[in-house]
């Protein structure tokens, strides 16, 4: 049996878990992942936090993130 890549990338993608996730989408196409972050005038900027986030999630998964591509 031959697993793919993009199989084992969904697989941990899974259990990515943003907090204020009614303000945020993740969107995951094979191995990309973006997020949204909904940002409201006269309301905190969370954009950043989230990105925190994400980060921490793949180094604690040891996954390699390229914020450029």
């Amino acid at each position: 049996m031959h697993v793919s890549e993009t199989h084992l990338f969904n697989l941990f993608i899974n259990d990515l878990a943003i907090r204020d996730n009614d303000l945020t989408s993740i969107v995951t196409y094979a191995d990309d992942t973006t997020l949204l972050v909904k940002v409201c005038k006269n309301e905190i900027d969370l954009s950043q936090e989230v990105v925190n986030q994400f980060f921490n999630w793949t180094q604690d998964n040891a996954m390699a993130c390229y914020p450029k591509k």
